[in-house]
């Protein structure tokens, strides 16, 4: 990093800014949480905190199998899934999906100079186009990249 005259750090222009999608744009974690919640209390059943926030940020493969550990083999996974995905859907569409502070100004600067942006998400390419739709963030994004995608995720 180059100093300048000031002594002030220099930064050099990114080449690309690449986006995470829950959590750091769109403010979805609290709704996930609770669409979890009561999804996993109609079939009987309590997903301890602890579980839910160690999953948060990582792919839906990956999650499946952390929560058939906790949980165990008899816990009715695709039932919650469903579920969880119904409840999620039903809160965003009443409450709507909240954007980050900033986000929009950032986004506004980042066009402004001419930089590309995409986002890389753990979240399937359903639930990315989803929530980007429903936060009108799509056409901001001509690149997204999510968690069923790649073989390696977060």
């Amino acid at each position: 990093m180059a100093i300048n005259r000031s002594g002030a750090p220099e930064l050099k222009r990114p080449a690309a800014v690449i986006f995470d999608m829950d959590g750091l744009m769109l403010d979805t974690e609290k709704i996930y949480h609770v669409a979890w919640q009561e999804a996993a209390q109609e079939l009987g059943y309590t997903i301890p905190h602890e579980l839910f926030f160690s999953l948060v940020g990582i792919r839906t493969e990956d999650c499946e199998e952390q929560i058939v550990a906790h949980m165990g083999r008899e816990f009715p996974l695709v039932t919650f899934q469903d579920a969880w995905m119904e409840k999620w859907e039903q809160i965003a569409a009443r409450d709507g999906l909240t954007l980050k502070p900033g986000l929009l100004a950032l986004l506004d600067h980042i066009d402004a100079l001419g930089i590309p942006k995409a986002v890389a998400t753990s979240s399937t390419a359903p639930e990315a186009v989803r929530s980007l739709g429903m936060s009108a963030l799509a056409p901001r994004f001509p690149v997204v990249v999510t968690g069923d995608q790649v073989i390696h995720g977060k």
